[in-house]
């Protein structure tokens, strides 16, 4: 048998493995973040569904009121790049659920859960120990996304010093991961428990990898989430995808007739 015909073989099996595969197995790329399809994203470490346009209330509303674009603190309704107040955006959940987005009605912000499992710790540091500061908010929803589940760095090492470079080339959001339109400070659903900050919420910063805390009137970006996990290729789509490999490898079969 010719070199040339075996080479051709093995390049054909490889790409239909290879195609096959990914139909199949929905996982390959990041281990831990599976396209659902349907604009849904599975978390299988946190075991929540996260949108998988992190600013979808740029376009979609559902009924909330929008506003002209304003820095009037506290100002209620959403502004023309998706942002809002903090209880702007539970009202946006509120009517997300009331609509039964994508079939679910139990949807929510992320919660921001303490790094000791105990109670959230608001003294400031940098190595992570606490939950306030630069690389915190690994145990947080958000804070998890940004670091672990797509490997993102803050613009501060754990070692106190800052990055050389800028946002979104060196540090930041350098992997959106299957994700679009993530924004620079996003509301969780986690209120500050302190008399010294009334009215005050936890807040994760994507822009410099930070968790903090804010006043409730500010005006930051809200992506929902819900618990558990669903369907990951419909079958449909995946038969869909499977047909679609196997032209491709007539294709090939009909140009290597050609060729011999």
């Amino acid at each position: 048998m010719a070199i040339s015909s075996i080479s051709s073989r093995r390049v054909r099996v490889s790409f239909f493995v290879i195609v096959f595969t990914s139909v199949l197995n929905p996982r390959l790329g990041n281990a831990s973040l599976i396209d659902a399809s349907n604009g849904l994203i599975n978390d299988t470490t946190l075991n929540i569904v996260w949108l998988k346009d992190a600013n979808l209330a740029a376009t979609e509303s559902f009924g909330v009121n929008r506003i002209e674009q304003t820095n009037f603190f506290g100002a209620s309704g959403i502004r023309p790049d998706g942002s809002m107040t903090w209880e702007t955006a539970q009202a946006w959940i509120e009517a997300m659920n009331a609509a039964k987005y994508k079939g679910f009605e139990d949807w929510r912000l992320p919660y921001t859960k303490p790094v000791n499992g105990i109670q959230l710790d608001d003294i400031y540091s940098f190595d992570g120990s606490t939950d306030f500061g630069n690389n915190a908010g690994n145990s947080s929803e958000l804070g998890h996304l940004f670091y672990t589940g797509l490997g993102n760095l803050g613009e501060m090492t754990t070692g106190g010093d800052f990055r050389s470079g800028d946002s979104g080339v060196d540090w930041g959001v350098t992997n959106s991961g299957p994700f679009e339109n993530i924004q620079t400070q996003y509301w969780s659903a986690t209120e500050y428990s302190s008399t010294l900050i009334p009215d005050a919420v936890w807040f994760f910063n994507t822009y410099r990898g930070i968790q903090n805390v804010s006043l409730t009137g500010n005006a930051f970006y809200a992506w929902a989430v819900r618990d558990g996990q669903i369907a990951a290729v419909p079958i449909p789509a995946a038969v869909m995808q499977l047909g679609s490999a196997l032209i491709c490898l007539a294709a090939m079969r009909r140009k290597q007739k050609k060729n011999e």
